[in-house]
């Protein structure tokens, strides 16, 4: 099957790339793709305790395996939560935008999830180092709105076996597990690669707060995220934002955003609204407005986002309360519970 670069597919055409797990294992036995040598030994990024990478398929179709090393009850559960989160996207008519899993594949003790890509995404690490431009708060609405409609999917999701409605927090917003639509060197539609780290570890990327893929993650963990991500992009080396804006008042909100408390953060509607305050709200892909002489907001951003780094290699947002949930992990669960 060709791969469409194109996300807004319609809704019969969604259903019909998604087949049952004992088909996809079939295809992908058939097919092969590339090997497993291949892959590991490919360059990539690690993190979720496993490896990200980009390759080909043997028609030559981009996607993204996720290469790692669980048991076969953790494997069974990643290959379930991956469907599920996939079928959320069929469901919302793709108001919610993941990339489309589509089976995995078994060598040795390593198993390989993989993505469909769709040919024109590329993930916001690649948009900045291609040195394209890419607006911090373009980037944060976006985000906000997918995680509105992950809420709402959710809510909305039958009372079955699958466990959706366990599903509080995405747990994956980072710089590599977020794509954007990109024709002619300008990022469009935001799409998402729903990862979750194994059972029994804690390896998520600093975007990440401590919470993430606990008993204790929720919504506010993905609004942590986001504002991170915003700081991130605006801090970013050797980048170029020629046009640029801050809506007034956003240093506060992004440091509420950034609390090590949840409690503290507003919740993804109210960030959203705030954000949106501070101008218009434009189309994806539509120019921002211009940044203002003096530069105010990026020096923000640059600032914010070392305090933020300092923070996390500290007693930051992963450590700030850590001693206070100690206490408390028997009665939430557990440190090391994943797919909530």
């Amino acid at each position: 099957m060709q791969i469409d670069g194109n996300l807004n597919q319609t809704n019969n055409r969604a259903r019909a790339a998604y087949v049952p797990e004992e088909s996809r294992e079939a295809d992908f036995r058939e097919s092969q793709g590339p090997s497993f040598e291949d892959l590991y030994n490919s360059a990539g990024k690690s993190s979720f305790g496993g490896k990200i990478i980009h390759a080909k398929d043997q028609h030559g179709f981009p996607m993204v395996v996720f290469v790692v090393r669980p048991d076969q009850s953790e494997a069974d559960e990643l290959d379930r939560y991956f469907s599920n989160l996939t079928q959320m996207t069929i469901n919302s008519y793709d108001k919610f935008r993941t990339l489309h899993y589509i089976g995995r594949t078994r060598r040795g003790p390593y198993w390989n999830f993989h993505f469909r890509r769709p040919e024109d995404a590329l993930s916001l690490r690649e948009i900045l180092e291609d040195h394209i431009d890419l607006d911090p708060v373009w980037v944060m609405k976006g985000l906000l709105r997918q995680v509105n409609a992950f809420g709402r999917s959710r809510r909305n999701a039958p009372n079955d076996h699958t466990g959706i409605k366990e599903y509080l927090s995405l747990s994956c917003l980072s710089l590599d597990t977020v794509f954007c639509s990109c024709r002619d060197n300008r990022p469009g539609n935001i799409m998402i690669l729903p990862l979750r780290s194994l059972s029994g570890t804690y390896d998520y990327p600093d975007e990440l707060p401590r919470e993430a893929g606990k008993d204790t993650a929720s919504e506010k963990t993905d609004v942590y995220s986001i504002a991170y991500l915003g700081t991130e992009i605006a801090s970013w080396n050797g980048s170029s934002f020629k046009s640029i804006t801050l809506p007034a008042g956003l240093e506060g909100l992004i440091t509420r955003c950034l609390s090590p408390f949840p409690a503290l953060r507003p919740d993804a509607r109210a960030f959203l609204n705030d954000l949106m305050d501070g101008g218009d709200e434009e189309e994806e892909g539509s120019d921002s407005i211009e940044e203002p002489e003096d530069g105010r907001g990026i020096m923000f951003f640059h600032r914010l986002f070392h305090s933020v780094k300092e923070s996390v290699a500290g007693l930051g947002a992963r450590g700030a309360y850590e001693d206070d949930l100690e206490d408390d992990d028997d009665d939430i669960g557990g440190r090391n519970s994943t797919f909530r």
